[in-house]
């Protein structure tokens, strides 16, 4: 029979190569969970403040819009009554002049406003296109980051794999190796053996 003592101490060996391919991997895993849900956090963080500058473009627009609304309101009032004060003095109820400059007034009070419709409306559609563009970014970010995660776990299982193939192979070099040495001991034994 062969001596055991020495495949002990290769089994303990391919025991510690695998129980260190085991660490390593579970390193790593933990290592790739961690990185994927800081990018899960920063995510959250960076759609608040995408959907922050969001309202907040909304908010100043509309109060912007309203502010500017109510001074073509005044400015139409103003006219309206500005006419009326200016036909009452020249004595005529319909004055030509009179109603020309209302309507001319009128007119460019509501081209006014049609112009801070459209600006609201530009604003605000520039406003959605950069939460969306954000908020994008922020999916495209998620997705590379399961992308990275998925990668790292099957590249930790391949690493952990290949580690334990490796720590068998070794073993059953080194068991060939231990055999094959003590089988010429035996033999060099045999021969030495007065016949």
């Amino acid at each position: 029979g062969f001596k055991e003592e020495p495949f002990g101490f290769l089994g303990e060996q391919q025991d510690l190569t695998t129980g260190r391919a085991l660490e390593t991997k579970g390193f790593t895993e933990k290592g790739l969970l961690a990185s994927k849900e800081a990018a899960g956090r920063e995510a959250e963080v960076a759609g608040a403040g995408i959907g922050e500058t969001y309202r907040g473009a909304r908010e100043s627009l509309g109060r912007g819009f309203a502010a500017g609304s109510r001074g073509i309101g005044r400015g139409m009032t103003q006219a309206r009554a500005g006419a009326a004060t200016a036909a009452a003095q020249s004595g005529f109820a319909r004055s030509g002049t009179v109603t020309g400059a209302l309507g001319q007034q009128m007119k460019a009070l509501t081209q006014d406003y049609g112009q801070l419709q459209a600006d609201y409306a530009g604003g605000l559609g520039a406003a959605t296109r950069q939460a969306d563009i954000g908020l994008a970014g922020v999916a495209a970010g998620q997705k590379t980051a399961a992308e990275t995660y998925a990668l790292g776990m099957e590249g930790a299982a391949a690493d952990y794999d290949f580690s334990i193939a490796g720590a068998d192979l070794d073993f059953r070099q080194a068991e060939y190796l231990e055999k094959k040495r003590q089988l010429d001991e035996l033999y060099d034994d045999v021969g030495a053996i007065p016949t």
